[in-house]
Order: C-alpha cells, then structure tokens, then sequence
C-alpha cells in the first residue's frame, strides 16, 4: 500500500463576522523515489515530473495557508471572494492530487517484480465501482497500466534453464482492485481460484461458463476473469475476440510469458486449457 502524507486545508467559519476557509482537507500521497536503475533518459523524465510536482505542493500549500489567515464580515464583497478563492484551490488541490496519483503509477509501472520481494500495491488514479459501470470505463481502468510495455509485468529469469517467473495473477490484481471488486493480494492462481470457490460469491464474484457470457459481462462494464491453475487474464471489453464455431471468443488482457492489452482468448490459453477454463465477473446485485 503506498504510503502518505497529509496536508491538512481546514475550514473554520465564525457564526456570526468572520469566515476563514479552505472547504476541505486533502490526502496528497507520497511521491514515490524515482527508480534508479532504469534508463537515462526515462529517469530523467520522471525525476523532473517529480520535481514540478513538488514545487507544485509547496506552492499551493503556501496559498492555501495564507488563504486561511484571511478574515471577512459575512455576507461582505470581500466574503464572497474568499469563498471563490476557496473553490478554487480545493479545485487545484484536486488536480494536484490526481497528478501525483498518475505520477505514481508511472513509477509503479516502471519498477521490475521480483520473485521473493514484496510487489507493492497500486493506488491506481483511474478508478472505477458498481454505481458507474460501463465499458468504457473498464478499458480505462485496463489501459492505464500499460501490460504490454510496463516493467512491473515483465517476466523475470533467474536461470536460463528454468521458466521465467511471471506476473499474471499481479496484473488481474491491479485491474480487479482499481475497479473496486479486489481479490486477494499475493496469492497464485491456484489460490484465487481456491478463494473465488470459497469466498468469492460472498464479495459479489459470479461464476459463468459460457465465453459468450463472459464478453457479454465485459462488454456491459463488469470486471471479469478467465482463470485455470497456473494463468490468469483479464475478460476486457471489445471486438477483438475471434468467433469460431458460432461461439464468441472473448478479448483479454494478459500479463504472463506474452503480455498483450487486446487480443483474443486463444492468444492466452491453449485448446487444452480452453477445456478447464472458469470465467467469473463480479456484479454485487
């Protein structure tokens, strides 16, 4: 879980003369440290984001602290343009903080998974829940994290003659967490699987077996997943699938040996593993 800091933007208001205000607090998360084994040239974009972002929040918290020793009769000229001025930074403080979220990401992104080492959790800046559905909102939440190019999911080998370590079931996790519907942090895919058919039902997962199906729920914005032991994939909204036989083949994102954000099933799974595949989308009513 990513750590944080607060600044506090208070709000206090006199009953009767004085108003003095920010209309909320916010949580502004820690800026991640900028990985240092990645190329120059990638590292030198990050650090300098980090830079502006950090000049940033020391600006806007000096604002906001002098916005704050700032008195007005109420109901005054003077009044009311202290409460625009507070719309106004807590609408920056907004875009700050979603800025740094996405900040963070790309750090996150850019950091290698390794077997042994704890893989931290992401605090994904596009988000998504049961109240506000939709498939375009699902494939932003898949886009953002960049399976086919982000270092975080790429296969890791510790010896030439033994299968690289990969990252599947991290992908799945990151998807299924920023869509609100989290499955169990660091566990294989024999263990979701375990927990799903335990557990799941109680947290709104559903089991389907149809492909058909599980486009269908992917399609209408539901977080799915196509899983068996040992792999695991996002159910992605979309027309990438390849029929055959009259049967819709679902479009997935992947991590894994091949890590790709639009292609269809059989790009994931083999025939075989077709057979034993179990689809599950999550939908609380």
């Amino acid at each position: 879980m990513c750590r944080y800091h607060q600044i506090t933007f208070a709000i206090v208001a006199s009953l009767v003369f004085v108003f003095l205000s920010i209309l909320a607090y916010g949580e502004i998360p820690r800026l991640l440290d900028v990985p240092s084994d990645l190329p120059d040239i990638q590292r030198d974009k990050l650090a300098k984001l980090r830079a502006v972002l950090i000049e940033e929040r020391n600006t806007l918290k000096a604002r906001v602290e002098a916005h704050n020793k700032k008195y007005a009769p109420k109901n005054s000229v003077e009044y009311g343009e202290l409460e625009r001025e507070a719309e106004q930074l807590k609408s920056e403080m907004q875009k700050h903080i979603q800025a740094s979220k996405e900040y963070n990401l790309e750090v996150r992104l850019n950091q290698r998974s390794i077997p042994g080492q704890a893989i931290p959790v992401i605090d994904a800046p596009i988000t998504n829940d049961e109240n506000n559905r939709s498939a375009y909102n699902y494939a932003k939440v898949i886009d953002q994290f960049k399976v086919e190019t982000s270092r975080r999911y790429e296969p890791y080998r510790i010896e030439n003659d033994v299968p690289p370590k990969t990252w599947c079931n991290i992908f799945v996790q990151d998807v299924t967490r920023a869509m609100n519907t989290e499955l169990p942090a660091d566990k294989i895919t024999d263990e979701i699987i375990q927990w799903l058919n335990t557990e799941g039902t109680a947290k709104g997962w559903k089991s389907i077996t149809n492909m058909d199906e599980a486009q269908k729920m992917a399609n209408e914005g539901h977080p799915t997943i196509a899983i068996i032991p040992g792999h695991a994939a996002i159910i992605r909204p979309g027309s990438v699938g390849l029929e055959k036989k009259g049967v819709i083949q679902p479009a997935i994102a992947q991590a894994g040996g091949n890590p790709h954000g639009a292609k269809h099933i059989r790009i994931g799974f083999t025939e075989n593993q077709l057979k034993n595949i179990q689809f599950w989308f999550h939908k609380l009513i």
